[in-house]
């Protein structure tokens, strides 16, 4: 008697957390390169003052006005994601994540009652010389904006599981909305999102 052991593999793609932060870090990086940006045209200024030069002075003080306006640093979106962030149950074989098309999309406190935001996206390829069934689903962290998000996972635009044949490719998204009703202290929380795919040979 032969007895066959199916095998089924999981993969993890982890988004860190998401929420009001993330926009908070790019209004606070943008306010610390417009100081910096003020401090030099100061030094320069009182120098240029100091030396007499009334020219180099408009001069500078255009420049600056030009610099100051420029947009300061912001936070990347999308986001590439990075290796460690795909991780493999031990023995992994049947499917891989294409991390060079695995893209998160931060979730802010901008999100309204209403939006859609795909929060994930990864393109799983099948590994295995047979079909694979592939299932999807999302698994948010703790904390009220958590009990009040609207989560959809979809596989090349329709419902999980799939079935890949041997080199076929898949696209897992994640979506996310506000429940209508939410509040604002709602949503200025932040919160984690896993995807979690599982494969198993057919």
């Amino acid at each position: 008697m032969v007895v066959g052991v199916t095998q089924t593999c999981t993969a993890v793609v982890a988004l860190a957390d998401t929420g009001a932060d993330g926009l908070l870090a790019g209004v606070l990086g943008g306010i610390a390169f417009a100081a910096a940006g003020l401090v030099v045209l100061l030094l320069l200024l009182w120098r240029a003052r100091r030396r007499g030069h009334g020219r180099a002075l408009v001069v500078l003080l255009a420049l600056g006005i030009a610099v100051l306006a420029l947009p300061g640093p912001h936070t990347a979106s999308p986001a590439q994601a990075a290796a460690s962030d795909v991780d493999y149950s031990a023995g992994c074989t049947l499917f891989t994540v294409d991390e060079a098309t695995l893209v998160f999309e931060p979730v802010t406190a901008n999100l309204l009652p209403g939006d859609d935001v795909r929060a994930i996206q990864a393109v799983v390829e099948n590994r295995f010389a047979g079909d694979i069934e592939l299932d999807a689903d999302a698994l948010l962290g703790g904390g009220p904006l958590a009990g009040v998000l609207e989560v959809e996972v979809l596989i090349d635009g329709g419902a999980a599981p799939v079935v890949l044949a041997p080199g076929a490719r898949a696209l897992v998204e994640v979506h996310v909305a506000l429940a209508a009703g939410v509040s604002n202290a709602a949503q200025a929380q932040t919160v984690t999102i896993d995807l979690v795919l599982t494969a198993s040979e057919r």
